[in-house]
């Protein structure tokens, strides 16, 4: 898997956390996947959680893809407004597996 289909697999996941991918969510997922050049395949395999081997690509990413995944997961957070507690979750799960 590579990085940028990790990168939106986690930013799927957080914004998907509290049960509900409200409609401005959806969106922030579309425009990142749009950004980091996912094909059709690969954004059907984030749509659908299809994200095996994600936490291993994140583990292992460069600095500069960890620093992308970070801010990507900040602004995912923000995206429908509010903060729930399984997003900070799963925030917490993600930076501990980038060593952060």
């Amino acid at each position: 898997m590579h990085n940028y289909l990790a990168i939106c697999h986690v930013i799927a996941t957080v914004l998907s956390a509290d049960g509900i991918m409200q409609d401005e969510e959806r969106a922030f997922l579309e425009e990142a996947m749009e950004d980091m050049g996912l094909t059709s395949d690969e954004r059907a395999l984030v749509r659908d959680f299809k994200n095996e081997g994600a936490e291993e690509a994140v583990a292992t990413m460069s600095s500069e893809d960890k620093e992308r995944l970070r801010d990507g997961l900040l602004a995912a957070t923000l995206a429908d407004g509010k903060i729930s507690p399984h997003e900070t979750a799963v925030v917490k799960r993600v930076t501990e597996l980038m060593g952060l």
